[in-house]
């Protein structure tokens, strides 16, 4: 019974606590530290903009409505979204200190540019070890693959995920689900953690993309040395070789149309390559 009654002490404190910091917390400190920990994620220094709001029920929040990032250096807008909402950590506000510990993007409206190659989307060790732990949540988004120089684009639609990683030292897991060339995909990730791959560390990777034209998984070890890099079984389903080489593209050839394909075996990754 005691126990229970600290318990509740203790949230009803957090809860008043919330309530006096909310006048508090200054909306332009939080867009810094949205700014802050993007420029560590990607290396692109940005602007956070929007009609921003603090609430402190069911949590302490900052909530930017019709939010924009723009790159500071050229104010190209890299997205927008109908809501950009973060979720503050209490504790560290008595340190004086703002502590993010989740990052919601309602809708948004992603644009990536690929003329360097999809190597540059990977983030590397100096990026990794930067990172935060926190999680993000992806609410029905659009992503837009740009090549400027071959005038190419790729939109990935109904875009909804999750990437949690909580403690520093752990492990981290990917769920997403989204519509591409006109196919829904879910893709499930689960293992190392960003500073673990930052140090040189061998981990547990599993992975699993289903899809109607393709099933694969994955589950083995990774490490990040210069590329990650990927060593287990794999396992692939094709049910008809026809619809996946037209799904994939022009490049794939897909006469013979072989039904119910599968491979299973092991995967070894050299750099962006595979066999």
């Amino acid at each position: 019974m005691k126990r229970l009654l600290f318990g509740l002490a203790f949230a009803s404190g957090l809860a008043v606590a919330a309530m006096a910091m909310k006048n508090l917390i200054s909306t332009d400190a939080v867009g810094d530290e949205i700014a802050r920990a993007f420029a560590a994620a990607s290396g692109i220094q940005v602007l956070v903009s929007g009609q921003a709001e603090v609430d402190a029920f069911p949590a302490l929040r900052v909530r930017y409505r019709d939010a924009r990032l723009t790159r500071e250096a050229d104010r190209v807008t890299l997205a927008d979204m109908q809501e950009l909402s973060v979720r503050l950590d209490v504790l560290p506000l008595f340190l004086g200190r703002l502590a993010i510990s989740e990052v919601t993007l309602v809708r948004p409206s992603l644009r990536l540019e690929t003329s360097r190659g999809f190597k540059t989307l990977f983030p590397s060790k100096a990026i990794l070890s930067r990172l935060d732990p926190g999680r993000i949540v992806i609410e029905g988004g659009t992503v837009a693959l740009v090549d400027p120089k071959a005038g190419r684009l790729e939109m990935i639609e109904a875009v909804s995920g999750t990437f949690s990683w909580t403690r520093l030292t752990g492990g981290a897991s990917l769920t997403s689900n989204f519509r591409w060339r006109g196919e829904p995909v879910s893709l499930n990730a689960q293992g190392i953690g960003p500073r673990a791959l930052a140090d040189g560390e061998t981990g547990n990777v599993t992975l699993t993309m289903v899809s109607e034209p393709i099933r694969a998984s994955f589950d083995g070890k990774g490490v990040l040395m210069d590329s990650i890099q990927l060593d287990g079984g794999l396992s692939i389903d094709v049910p008809d070789l026809g619809r996946l080489s037209t799904w994939l593209g022009p490049a794939f050839d897909g006469r013979g149309a072989l039904k119910n394909l599968g491979l299973q075996g092991r995967m070894r990754s050299l750099g962006y390559s595979a066999t």
